[in-house]
């Protein structure tokens, strides 16, 4: 019989987490002594040191990675059962998305619409080596993505190796929104050597969406621009280009969000940058009734843009 419980689990990746048994205490509210009583029946039942104390901290031995692994793995599934009876309890629903207004426009709709039936619904935004990950480990049901062409073959790779499907919805381009006072608004298109001289604000990049700083529009990319504000919630990135001459590049299907938030959005000159809006899920999985409900309005608005 194993005597493990899963307190002794949620204790050690605590002070794994934090290196230092006197914040997880604080962060636990437990006390030290009940801490590290809990860490040495854990490694007297193992017969191995998990964590060793210093001046500097706690550290993992060599078997406190090994046994870390383990019980992360072991508490990844404990939160999937647990997500198991939520869904039991209320029509769950759980999104990952690239950092895009559309997302807040898709959510009021599945509230507008479904708004009388018991549903929970979590929506995330990250870049897309994220949300792969997400949707793969099965945090996550379905994710939103943004593809450019340079990133297709890459992207499709990925897909491939973690067992996900992908359903392409729309085709856009790079658009530019900014405040109506921004000294660009009068125009009908702006280029980027024009924009050389305002920052722009987007969210930082990861893995794959580093390609796109390397993607030319005329004479210039991404990484030639002077002035860069990275941030990956909506708010952050409204406020900013509110109250500063900061821009942001968008696509054909933000366009009407951006719209409604005050700004104007002009079209980039020389811009043959070509984008793909899709969803993705894993391979061999029927959508929950609700995921499904939600693709179904991302479907019926990227219909509106052809």
């Amino acid at each position: 019989m194993i005597n493990i419980n899963l307190q002794q689990i949620y204790y050690f990746l605590k002070i794994a987490e934090l290196e230092s048994m006197n914040k997880a205490s604080r962060e636990l509210y437990v006390s030290q002594s009940n801490l590290s009583h809990a860490i040495k029946s854990l490694e007297d039942y193992l017969g191995v040191t998990l964590l060793i104390r210093s001046n500097k901290g706690t550290i993992l031995t060599p078997d406190g990675k090994k046994f870390k692994e383990y019980a992360s793995s072991i508490v990844k599934q404990m939160q999937l059962i647990d997500r198991m009876r939520e869904e039991e309890q209320s029509h769950y629903l759980s999104i990952c998305a690239y950092p895009s207004l559309l997302n807040s426009h898709l959510l009021v709709k599945f509230y507008e619409k479904y708004k009388g039936m018991n549903n929970k619904v979590s929506i995330d935004e990250f870049r897309i080596e994220r949300i792969i990950r997400s949707v793969a480990d099965a945090e996550t049901e379905l994710g939103i993505v943004q593809i450019l062409k340079e990133q297709k073959t890459e992207m499709l790779r990925a897909f491939k190796e973690e067992k996900l499907e992908f359903f392409p919805l729309a085709k856009g381009t790079w658009y530019i929104a900014m405040r109506p006072q921004h000294p660009l608004a009068e125009k009908e298109e702006v280029t980027m050597e024009e924009l050389m001289n305002y920052p722009i604000i987007r969210p930082r990049d990861d893995l794959y969406s580093s390609i796109t700083t390397h993607v030319r529009v005329g004479e210039h990319a991404l990484n030639d621009l002077q002035m860069i504000f990275f941030a990956s919630d909506n708010y952050t990135r409204i406020r900013v280009m509110h109250e500063t001459n900061a821009y942001s590049n968008c696509n054909n299907w933000n366009i009407p969000e951006y719209e409604k938030n005050g700004f104007v959005v002009r079209k980039l000159k020389n811009c043959e940058i070509e984008v793909c809006l899709g969803w993705i899920k894993r391979q061999k999985e029927e959508l929950s009734v609700n995921a499904q409900r939600f693709v179904d309005i991302l479907e019926e608005h990227c219909a509106t843009l052809q």
